[in-house]
């Protein structure tokens, strides 16, 4: 089994923005693969690209507690599948799932800080970095997975 990027395409309507067809030989494991090695594409599609990388900021589970715990407005954004995020979620987070994420960017507020995050730390970030390349600020990513923010 394995996987490898075998098509890339400039989109000819949004400038900027390219496409990605990743194809694998089993649909679990080119998933997995994906979700692991999103952030490394990432890296590597900027450096060939040439594009600065735009920031996002990184936060721990106890960080993100007392960010909640301070009151301020926050829009927490989980990106895991609706199952996952039906089994438990933070306490006002929306279920966004990274594939979702980028056709509801209207709906993503630009005025309060927003908090990214996943079961594993790549995908947050992942998501945390696209947010950023499309303009948003105060962005973060949760660096632990939800399980084990849930648990502390």
């Amino acid at each position: 089994m394995g996987y490898e990027v075998f098509y890339e395409k400039r989109d000819q309507w949004i400038s900027k923005q390219k496409v990605f067809v990743i194809a694998g030989s089993d649909r679990d494991y080119t998933r997995s693969a994906v979700q692991n090695n999103l952030v490394t594409l990432i890296d590597r599609i900027v450096e060939n690209t040439g594009s600065p990388a735009v920031s996002y900021k990184l936060i721990n589970s106890s960080q993100l507690k007392q960010l909640i715990s301070s009151g301020e407005s926050l829009f927490i954004i989980d990106v895991r599948n609706p199952d996952e995020y039906k089994a438990g979620h933070i306490y006002g987070a929306v279920n966004i799932t990274g594939i979702e994420l980028g056709s509801v960017l209207s709906s993503i507020p630009r005025d309060r800080k927003i908090i990214v995050y996943c079961s594993t730390s790549q995908a947050a970030i992942s998501n945390a970095q696209f947010l950023a390349n499309k303009g948003f600020n105060n962005v973060y990513a949760l660096t632990d997975p939800y399980s084990v923010y849930k648990n502390s």
